[in-house]
């Protein structure tokens, strides 16, 4: 009888001991799981975080994380046959968790950084069509300056024409009255009478059309010198004696110097306005030379806006590579853009000559600085948070893992336990 007591007291305290060991394992394997499934949620608000930068999102994140480093916690003093696995786990979720606030702190700054970069890049496109719109306006203002000055050009090129029959009017009065003295031919008096009033009409021609002060200045000298002519050629009509006709005569000496001033003036008004038609020509010249180059400029400018907005799409497509490779390819796209944008402005600031566009110019070429830094910036900020994202990833493994590894142990024991029960 005892030995019967003794043997069902021993089979009693077995199945005790195997009902204890199923109650825990079970136990166990309920915390495991919950921890699963609350990881799993951390994980969850994680993603959502990193598509809609949500705060709201990575405070669930942080919640989630924090009862699950709760629940490790319990779950590593409760059990003694895995203790190093949850030890394990525990600095892996802590691990976890102070990643993602890292990755939340760089991910906001990044943003911050895009954000400060995408208005860089604003900036420098408005300022970089403000500088080409000035510079069409240059342009614009160019082209009337030339169609102004071609006028101006057509009119001293009559003036020019009218002051050259001016002279030859001059030439031939002068010479038919020098043939009236030797010859007395009516016909001289009368041919030189009517170049006379010839001189007088083109020289009315041009007081009406010249605006030189020079010129006009002239004009009057040869208003006064031909009523000059004109007196001493009434004059000559009435000297008969031959040989009175000789320099040594006053009158025949004043009447030689007055043709030859008038002479000497027209040529001088000639040569006058020749010399303000060379000068307005040059002038021309110099207007068209700038208006090429700021075609040239504006050419030139119009490609950095292309560039820049190339820089800008290439920028986008950098943000939104999900492959390091990829990423990798749109940053040296970047890059190179923005090298190429920083070359053209030491070229174009070179070629321009207003103080306003210079003023302009000089802004850009800060934005350009600025985003070029910017993108350096967000490419380091990228490299970091993509490492972070990477260990996160790996610590989430590692943990599913590990609990996985300690749910399928239990799972084991259970069934162990429930076939000794049996």
């Amino acid at each position: 009888f005892v030995v019967v007591i003794i043997t069902l007291f021993c089979v009693g305290l077995v199945a005790w001991g195997s009902l204890n060991k199923l109650l825990s394992s079970v136990d166990q394997y309920e915390e495991a799981g919950q921890l699963l499934l609350i990881l799993d949620r951390a994980r969850l608000h994680e993603l959502s975080f990193t598509r809609d930068l949500s705060i709201k999102e990575s405070d669930k994140a942080l919640n989630y994380m924090q009862e699950a480093l709760f629940l490790a916690n319990i779950f590593h003093l409760e059990g003694t046959e895995d203790s190093v696995e949850t030890k394990a786990i525990i600095d892996r979720i802590s691990q976890y968790e102070a990643n993602f606030r890292k990755y939340v702190d760089l991910t906001l700054k990044l943003v911050m950084q895009r954000t400060i970069m995408i208005n860089d890049a604003r900036k420098g496109v408005t300022l970089s069509d403000s500088i080409y719109k000035l510079q069409r306006k240059y342009i614009d203002l160019n082209k009337v300056r030339v169609e102004n000055i071609r006028k101006e050009m057509i009119d001293i090129s009559k003036n020019l024409a009218i002051s050259y029959q001016l002279s030859v009017s001059i030439e031939s009065a002068s010479n038919l009255a020098k043939d009236f003295l030797i010859f007395k031919s009516k016909k001289d008096y009368q041919l030189s009478l009517a170049e006379l009033k010839k001189i007088s009409h083109y020289r009315e021609q041009l007081n009406a059309r010249i605006r030189n002060e020079y010129s006009r200045e002239l004009l009057d000298r040869i208003a006064t010198l031909e009523n000059k002519f004109y007196q001493h050629f009434n004059q000559l009509e009435n000297m008969v004696d031959y040989e009175d006709i000789n320099l040594d005569n006053p009158f025949i000496r004043n009447f030689t110097k007055t043709a030859f001033n008038l002479a000497q003036m027209s040529l001088d008004l000639r040569n006058n306005e020749s010399l303000i038609f060379s000068q307005v020509q040059e002038k021309v010249t110099n207007i068209e030379n700038l208006m090429t180059q700021r075609f040239d400029t504006s050419e030139k400018i119009a490609l950095l806006i292309k560039d820049i907005e190339s820089a800008r799409q290439a920028e986008r497509d950098f943000s939104l590579s999900m492959t390091r490779e990829a990423r990798s390819i749109h940053a040296h796209e970047v890059i190179l853009l923005l090298q190429k944008v920083k070359h053209g402005i030491k070229n174009i600031h070179s070629q321009l000559l207003e103080e306003e566009e210079k003023l302009l110019f000089n802004q850009l070429t800060t934005i350009v600085k600025s985003y070029i830094e910017d993108f350096y910036k967000i490419k380091s900020v990228s490299k970091q948070t993509e490492k972070i994202a990477q260990t996160m990833v790996e610590s989430a493994i590692d943990i599913d893992s590990r609990l996985l590894q300690i749910r399928n142990q239990r799972f084991d024991e259970m069934s162990q336990a429930k076939e000794l029960s049996s």
